[in-house]
């Protein structure tokens, strides 16, 4: 007798006719078969839909929307009919390798993990290898400090429906509806990233995801909003310089004066300190990163320049070097 599926699989689609096929049969061909497989399909217009019918996979379950109403719409629609004890998301134009739903089922079945993503490798149109994904370590219970600074894949995520179950709304209708979710879910629940290159994530000319600046300025505002928990409420100036220190945009602080720029991560360290909101020890190690790069960046430092820059240091529990930071006045 066959037991009842462990993992629901979400696939939101709008036309994605190019694609569709290639991801259908790289989640029917996982070496984990026991999943049901919920295709959304958002008010296509192409022939995605023609493709999704052509298969006879009695794990495929599909929904047909109306009209295109949007990826939050469409993923809430299918987590109102997900059984599972577990969630796997992938996009209609990305492609599975064939172990990732066993060794992301495994890794949550042996770990008090709540969401799991993957390592990938980024795609053309064309399916020819532009990059791999970053390889950034960090504990679970630092997961807070990790995403005030980057994000995780969504379409690698595989998460325990339990932790879903609780949200008034799942998936909110904002641009970047993934990390909106993390963010939430992370006051709560513990992620994790699996170092294996499990998916192949396709970036594309067009759709949403080809709007890369748009969808990082959203990001922004979110990691921005959330400083409310360490008790800072950044002025407009402010948000610029966080931004950019976070995303290592330092080319774009320049007509910002040093001194003020030490002041925000001064702030930040300090009134994270006491609060503990973000792990300490992962959030002043990235901050410590960010202050060095920016710090050899800079030409004809002060000695108050140089005093402050020392100061956050000591701050964040780091040793100062005497001769380095003198070097640092002497080369100007």
């Amino acid at each position: 007798m066959k037991s009842d599926p462990k993992i629901s699989v979400l696939m939101p689609v709008y036309n994605d006719e190019k694609y569709i096929l290639e991801a259908i049969e790289s989640i029917l061909n996982q070496t984990y078969i026991n999943f049901e497989f919920i295709i959304i399909n958002d008010g296509s217009t192409d022939n995605s839909l023609k493709i999704i019918q052509s298969f006879n996979d009695n794990r495929i379950k599909i929904i047909n929307n109306d009209k295109n109403r949007g990826i939050a719409y469409s993923l809430n629609k299918g987590l109102d009919i997900a059984k599972c004890k577990y969630i796997a998301r992938i996009d209609a134009n990305d492609v599975a390798h064939p172990t990732r739903l066993a060794v992301q089922k495994e890794y949550l079945d042996q770990n008090e993990v709540d969401l799991v993503g993957t390592n990938y490798i980024v795609i053309d149109k064309n399916s020819s290898i532009i990059r791999y994904s970053s390889i950034r370590e960090f504990d679970p219970d630092e997961t807070q400090s990790y995403l005030a600074f980057y994000n995780i894949c969504h379409s690698s995520i595989m998460v325990r429906y339990s932790i879903l179950s609780h949200l008034d709304n799942i998936y909110n209708n904002v641009l970047v509806e993934d990390f909106d979710l993390y963010q939430r879910l992370s006051y709560k629940s513990n992620f994790f990233i699996i170092n294996e290159n499990l998916m192949k994530i396709r970036k594309l000319d067009t759709g949403l995801s080809s709007d890369f600046k748009k969808l990082e300025k959203q990001i922004d505002l979110l990691r921005i909003q959330q400083l409310k928990e360490i008790n800072l409420h950044p002025n407009d100036n402010q948000k610029i310089i966080h931004s950019n220190l976070v995303n290592k945009y330092f080319e774009k602080l320049e007509h910002f004066s040093l001194i003020s720029i030490l002041n925000w991560i001064r702030l930040l360290i300090y009134n994270n300190n006491k609060t503990e909101f973000y792990s300490i020890k992962y959030f002043n190690n990235e901050w410590y990163t960010r202050i060095n790069n920016l710090f050899k960046l800079r030409q004809n430092k002060t000695i108050n320049e140089i005093y402050k820059y020392s100061e956050i240091i000591k701050l964040m529990d780091k040793k100062v070097n005497l001769y380095s930071l003198l070097s640092y006045y002497f080369k100007n």
